[in-house]
């Protein structure tokens, strides 16, 4: 997603890049290819996030993928009136545990986000009708979930949790609220190694940010 195009190409819903989309059926065949079987797959409402799931439930044979609001990304704002400080809050930048009355990009505060986003864990945590739940969400989402998982505290957010397009996180649950095991972070089908790029995903938006506003 581009977070500063010009104002009059502002595009707050943008599908799957071409290279987007070859990303996530390298990770669809990595699943098929693994004998990945799910019982459900839920999405945000966002387009990019609707069509992963799409493609990943086209390959493993699940036809309805539930797409909630409460999964959608953590929503920005207008950054350009922000001093240097200010603009490095609003970016997550040089912390490791982000405040959670810090607002991401001017926009939603994380106590909002991860609010949001753990309610729908919860409700999702309670409903004993699966037993592998797919979710093809957002870099922000899955970092609030694996915060969650690591920390065993609702609104944690630890800001260098890196989450590579199209990447597969596995998380296991037990009975107990906040019994987790975190197996795998982001695993990316399409460069497993990650050799590129240096730059974390936020580094990146900051850098871009700055870059269009030089001189």
């Amino acid at each position: 997603m581009n977070y500063f195009p010009q104002r009059d190409q502002m595009d707050q819903d943008p599908p799957l890049s071409s290279l987007g989309r070859a990303q996530v059926e390298q990770t669809a065949a990595f699943l098929e290819q693994n004998d990945v079987v799910v019982d459900r797959i839920l999405s945000s409402k966002l387009l990019r996030s609707l069509e992963t799931a799409r493609i990943i439930g086209n390959r493993l044979g699940v036809a309805c993928v539930e797409s909630l609001d409460t999964l959608g990304e953590i929503r920005g704002n207008d950054v350009s009136a922000l001093s240097q400080t200010s603009l490095d809050r609003a970016f997550f930048a040089g912390v490791r545990l982000v405040p959670d009355s810090w607002a991401f990009m001017n926009g939603e505060t994380l106590r909002d986000f991860t609010a949001r986003v753990d309610s729908e864990i919860d409700a999702l945590r309670l409903d004993d009708s699966w037993k592998v739940a797919l979710l093809a969400v957002h870099g922000g989402v899955n970092t609030a979930i694996i915060s969650r998982a690591l920390s065993g505290n609702r609104g944690a957010y630890f800001a260098g949790i890196e989450q590579d397009y199209a990447c597969l996180n596995v998380l296991d649950i037990g009975a107990e609220p906040e019994d987790w095991v975190v197996r795998l972070i982001n695993f990316a089908a399409h460069h497993p190694f990650h050799p590129t790029p240096l730059e974390t995903t936020l580094e990146h938006l900051l850098s871009r940010h700055r870059q269009a506003n030089a001189g």
